[in-house]
């Protein structure tokens, strides 16, 4: 969606680009709580299973860490933080 910070992040936010196969996702770090991200490719609310697929994401890049589901600052365009990244 134009004008979706999370559709369309800034060019140099630091990201994990080589993801697993099957993961329909983008990783980046959070510009405003500098944490990494788990986004949904699609605007809008978590589909259904995306929230299981984002927990074995997480897993896999940073195990151990904790998932916060709460969305603040960007609340229509499903993602999560991973607390201590």
């Amino acid at each position: 969606m134009l004008g979706c910070e999370l559709c369309n992040p800034q060019k140099e936010t630091e990201g994990v680009f080589d993801l697993p196969e099957g993961f329909e996702f983008n990783v980046f770090r959070c510009r405003t709580h500098h944490e990494f991200m788990i986004v949904s490719r699609h605007h809008g609310g978590w589909e259904p299973g995306e929230k299981e697929m984002a927990e074995k994401l997480r897993d896999i890049l940073f195990p151990g860490k904790e998932i916060r589901w709460e969305m603040r600052s960007v609340p229509d365009h499903a993602h999560c933080h991973v607390i201590g990244t």
